[in-house]
């Protein structure tokens, strides 16, 4: 649930609405909740796997003296987590799997969440996921290339890289 943010992480670590628990965590935690109907089942299930491994990942900071740990500790780590749990860690469906449709769903929702308040922590986040979905899609076209054309798939994969280094 939603409610893990103000009643467990913030409550463990007062760090008010510019910290992660209530300005960030709880926030899209809500709007994905408000917004779930957007999703297909495939969707739906992936936004409750993202929701509960970020919380998993935040859960053994709860564990410790909250002396010892900082706001921005909590920010970092958080950060860190979401492009695992955005690729599929709990359960098999990744955000590279979604519908376009799914995908603007969470461009609706997230806007400029993604360059503020913390472009920092957030721009590094989103080009790792957008790099792990380029290699899945450029491995699935591979895939199917290899079998439409009755080549290998690693004579595919040598040619695609060919053809990208004369380009790029």
């Amino acid at each position: 649930s939603c409610d893990w943010y103000p009643h467990c992480l913030e409550s463990f670590k007062t760090c008010g609405a510019s910290g992660y628990a209530l300005g960030y965590g709880f926030k899209y935690c809500s709007l994905y909740e408000q917004h779930l109907s957007e999703f297909t089942d495939h969707g739906q299930q992936w936004v409750n796997n993202v929701k509960l491994c970020l919380q998993l990942h935040l859960a053994d900071i709860i564990q410790s003296d909250p002396n010892q740990i900082t706001c921005d500790a909590i920010k970092s780590k958080a950060f860190a987590t979401h492009p695992q749990c955005y690729l599929g860690e709990i359960g098999s469906i990744s955000i590279c799997d979604l519908s376009p449709a799914e995908w603007w769903s969470i461009i609706k929702i997230v806007k400029f969440g993604l360059f503020y308040p913390d472009p920092f922590n957030s721009v590094p986040q989103m080009a790792e996921v957008m790099t792990q979905c380029g290699y899945k899609l450029t491995y699935q076209f591979a895939l199917k290339l290899s079998i439409e054309s009755g080549k290998t798939f690693d004579s595919v994969v040598n040619g695609i890289e060919e053809t990208s280094s004369t380009v790029w």
